[in-house]
Formats: structure tokens, sequence, C-alpha cells
């Protein structure tokens, strides 16, 4: 965020005074570490790659800290057009990740090879298509507190 024209714009405005909005980075790694780690089984979607996608694949490392145990995420798509063999974290394949325990070794996961603007489209409208899946999937409920928020998930 820091590193963006969303970054610049803030800190202009912190700097003439108009505002005192703040981020706390931390905070965000402790929240989605306890979503992962809370959560009886995990998964995540990727649309591209670098930073983005680290912070979501860390997510059950940290999660590590916060239970006896960690395995990874259970589920992974991953939508990249960039290539492993260059060495960027776009192309990183789940593998990699399977191998830092950031999915787990025997997660159902993909890596549609594809530009974003394309996939995403396509799988939102598949996904749109069974009304009955998202009427029944159940949503975690949200604890906010003075340090962190806290999650719970019915069963």
């Amino acid at each position: 965020m820091a590193d963006s024209s969303i970054g610049i714009g803030i800190a202009e405005n912190r700097y003439e005074g108009k505002n005192s909005l703040t981020f706390d980075v931390i905070g965000d790694v402790l929240e989605t570490a306890h979503l992962a780690g809370d959560s009886p089984n995990s998964g995540v979607v990727y649309f591209g790659g670098g930073t983005p996608k680290n912070f979501v694949q860390q997510t059950e490392v940290t999660a590590a800290f916060m239970r006896n145990t960690t395995e990874g995420h259970k589920y992974a798509i991953q939508v990249v057009n960039r290539l492993p063999h260059w060495g960027g974290l776009s192309g990183c394949t789940l593998e990699e990740a399977q191998s830092w325990g950031k999915i787990a070794h025997d997660a159902s996961m993909v890596t549609v090879h594809c530009d974003s603007t394309i996939a995403m489209p396509v799988l939102i409208s598949g996904l749109s298509e069974n009304a009955k899946l998202i009427r029944s999937r159940k949503k975690p409920v949200c604890f906010p507190s003075a340090r962190e928020l806290k999650f719970s998930f019915p069963k």
C-alpha cells in the first residue's frame, strides 16, 4: 500500500493534517492468520502473484503459532500468466508453496495459465450459477476487539 499512488495520496493528506488514516500491517497479518487458523479448512484463490499472493500464502505459516498444528491451505486455485522458470513469484508453483507449508501436501489444487481478465469472469460466472451452494455456505462470524479480529466458523 505504501509504495503506490494510494499510499502517496494518504501520505499527502496526513502531511497536510487532513486525516489520520493509518494502516496496521501487523494487525492484518494477525487477522488473516486467525482466519486461516480458526477455520477447519482454508483455501486460496490467486489472480496473478507478487506481494498479495505471498501475503495470502503466509497465513497458514503464521497461523502455526496460534494453534498446535498447521498443515497448509487445503484448496488452491492459481491463475497466472507467468512461468516459474524465470524465478518470479508470480509464477511460483503451488508445489513450491507446499514445500514451505503454505499449501497442504494433500491439497486439491490447480494452476490455470491464463490472463486474469479472462479467467476471473469465467470463474465468477461459473460459481454464481450454483445458487444452492451459495445460499447453503456457512459464513464465518467476526468478533472485533480492541486489538484484533477473531472469527468463529459455524459447523
